[in-house]
C-alpha cells in the first residue's frame, strides 16, 4: 500500500470541502493531486493542477461520514461519485482509498448508485 501524505494547510478551501453537490449526485473527493496531465481536467478550476502527488485531505472514515451526513445524501437513492474532481481513483495509492470507501459504504448496507471514472490503465 502506498502511503499518502496529508495535504498542507495551504490547500485551497474549495478542496478542503470534500463533498461536492452536483446535478448528477454527490461527489466525494478527499484525495487531491494527480500526475496525469489531462488537458480537460477540472483541476484547472480548483487551482491545484500543479499538485502532481496525491494527498489526503482527511481519513477515509471521516470522508465517508461527511458524505453520508451531507444534507443532500439519501440512503440507497442519491447517486455517488468518488474521486472525480481532484485525482484519479485508480492511481497507485489512491485506489486503496477508493476501495476503503466503497467497503465502508457497503458495510453501512447502502446501495446507492456509484460512478467511478478513471483514465488510468487498469488492465
Amino acid at each position: 500500500m502506498v502511503e499518502l501524505r496529508m495535504a498542507g494547510k495551504n490547500l485551497p478551501a474549495v478542496l478542503r470541502d470534500v463533498v461536492d453537490y452536483r446535478k448528477s449526485g454527490l461527489s466525494l473527493n478527499h484525495v487531491v493531486g494527480c500526475p496525469l496531465d489531462c488537458g480537460y481536467c477540472v483541476r484547472h478550476l480548483f487551482d491545484n493542477y500543479d499538485m502532481k502527488k496525491p494527498h489526503l485531505v482527511m481519513s477515509d472514515d471521516n470522508a465517508v461520514e461527511t458524505l453520508v451526513t451531507h444534507w443532500a445524501f439519501r440512503a440507497n437513492t442519491t447517486p455517488l461519485q468518488i474521486f472525480n474532481r481532484a485525482t484519479d481513483p485508480f492511481l497507485p495509492g489512491v485506489k486503496d482509498h477508493l476501495f476503503a470507501c466503497l467497503e465502508a459504504l457497503d458495510a453501512k448496507g447502502l446501495s446507492n448508485p456509484m460512478l467511478v471514472i478513471t483514465r488510468w490503465h487498469i488492465g
